[in-house]
């Protein structure tokens, strides 16, 4: 009796400092399952973006042909549409070039179109002394349709220029709107090429479309309002159709999870109507993030995470807001797999500078559980517009391996929030460890890339710090504890004492000592 209880206790001693420490939660794909409520806001009800106008000052019914660009109805002119308008390619300047480099050049085309070439077409789309004003910090609002991933904006007697005062001593605002004006917004979207992101578009004058700086819709001349749209086939490749012209196929080179810029450039030139409206199916909102995760074992001892997260949005910020670290031995995910990681304070570093040793810093996040507050930052991170400093965060924590040999797969998730609408990112990666043991004669080594981190909670492993400084585990670790670990001191005295070894030696010789004096005691 007394060797078969100090075999099991010896047994649950082994076992205990075995054991990584992780919950068990619903989740599907290593994403909890308390999270769902918050992406059930992926489609936000609306989608807000910058748009900037220009306010154009009619043209005298006198002018010659050549130089009359603003007002035709009252002059007895009415247009129709002409493609071929613009060049193909957005300018340097982001901005429509015409075709016609001189008034020579647009001698051919329709009466109406023949004033703009060259410096005579610069005031649509920028400002000029006497001639146009540019009026900034407008915003359009997509409104979304139902409960579908449809979103519309716009619509009949579009005159967004009333308040403005420029062009009040023109003929044409005495018939109570400010007519004559262009448009242009861009704005960034991520491809799904799958068959069902659709764009349409409505307007009356002119009408281009531009994606990633290459004419894809030509609405353009002095017409009634028309539309055009464009489908995103599966391949990546464009389907157009324009009113009155027909079908076409553009091949600009897209796929999956590219960032595409789309530009759209109107113009209101007459005084009968003033329409414009833009059609959303299905597009990708918001843009999501991009993460990474990479593995490494460092001398067999510990499995060390580094993961970073990149807002892919060129022109909006992105927030994170959760962090689940889901963990199973294998090197593949595997559903029912040891759980998620208790991440927490201490054993959880970020930074957005990983090139500044001095600037890992620790994180606050709540335990996991099966609710929208589970795994989430006590202050989100704020990531800026791609391509600026500050645009990717990296986070870092480790574990102890639960085998001598074999497999561990992490999955790490983030839950992310752009202009209020939330999404994930995602990375995977696995590390394996051969032949674990611990030699206390040689002190395991760190890559020299790895920064010098201070001193850490003691019931925490050091996130980057060298193997050796693996402490021994708590019920709140990540990790197990390593009862052969180096001296660490006397300051660490009372961690020693408090860990689970101690503990469970304690528990050992109580054990030991009881079944001896059970049979032997006196009654």
């Amino acid at each position: 009796m007394l060797v078969s209880f100090g075999l099991l206790m010896l047994f649950a001693i082994t076992q205990t400092a075995r054991m990584v420490t992780t919950v068990q939660l619903e989740h599907e794909y290593g994403v909890p399952q308390g999270w769902t409520q918050l992406l059930s806001g992926s489609n936000p009800d609306t989608i807000t973006i910058p748009i900037t106008y220009f306010d154009q000052r009619s043209d005298s019914c006198s002018l010659p042909l050549a130089q009359r660009q603003w007002e035709w109805t009252r002059c007895r002119i009415y247009g129709q549409l002409e493609q071929g308008l613009v060049q193909n390619r957005l300018g340097p300047d982001g901005r429509p070039v015409p075709t016609a480099a001189t008034a020579a050049q647009a001698a051919g085309r329709r009466p109406e179109n023949r004033g703009m070439w060259g410096a005579n077409f610069r005031q649509w789309f920028n400002q000029v002394e006497g001639r146009s004003l540019q009026v900034d910090g407008r915003t359009i609002t997509f409104e979304r349709v139902g409960d579908a991933n449809i979103y519309q904006w716009g619509g009949p007697d579009f005159f967004p220029l009333n308040d403005i005062r420029f062009s009040d001593g023109d003929y044409t605002n005495a018939l109570g709107h400010n007519f004559h004006f262009t448009a242009m917004a861009s704005f960034p979207f991520e491809v799904q090429a799958d068959g069902r992101e659709r764009w349409e578009f409505l307007g009356d004058d002119d009408v281009w479309v531009f994606i990633n700086g290459q004419l894809v819709l030509d609405i353009g001349g002095l017409h009634e309002a028309l539309h055009g749209w464009f489908i995103i086939n599966e391949d990546g490749t464009l389907t157009t159709y324009v009113e009155g012209v027909g079908h076409g196929h553009i091949n600009l080179g897209l796929k999956a999870g590219d960032i595409a810029h789309l530009s759209f450039f109107y113009a209101e030139r007459s005084t009968n109507d003033a329409n414009a409206r833009i059609t959303i199916r299905y597009m990708m909102w918001p843009i999501r993030a991009e993460a990474t995760i990479k593995a490494e074992t460092i001398d067999n001892r510990a499995i060390r995470y580094i993961s970073s997260i990149t807002n892919r949005d060129p022109a909006n910020p992105l927030d994170v807001t959760h962090i689940a670290s889901f963990l199973n031995e294998g090197n593949k995910f595997d559903k029912d797999g040891l759980g998620f990681l208790p991440l927490q304070n201490g054993n959880l570093y970020y930074t957005l500078t990983p090139d500044d040793e001095s600037s890992w810093r620790p994180v606050n996040i709540s335990a996991p559980h099966s609710s929208d507050q589970g795994h989430q930052l006590e202050t989100p991170v704020r990531l800026t517009s791609y391509g600026s400093p500050g645009d990717t965060a990296y986070f870092a924590f480790h574990v102890a391996p639960d085998q001598a040999e074999g497999y561990y797969y992490n999955s790490i998730t983030y839950l992310t929030s752009l202009n209020g609408a939330s999404s994930l990112a995602r990375a995977s990666d696995y590390a394996r460890f051969e032949n674990i043991e611990v030699d206390t004669s040689n002190t395991p080594t760190t890559p020299p890339r790895v920064p010098d981190w201070g001193d850490v909670d003691d019931g925490y492993l050091d996130p980057l710090g060298e193997a050796n400084e693996v402490p021994a585990g708590n019920a709140n670790n990540n990790h197990y504890g390593d009862l052969f670990a180096p001296d660490t001191g006397i300051a660490n005295v009372a961690a020693i004492i408090l860990s689970q070894w101690f503990l469970l030696g304690t528990l050992l010789v109580f054990g030991i000592s009881f079944s001896v004096w059970y049979p032997n005691r006196m009654y």
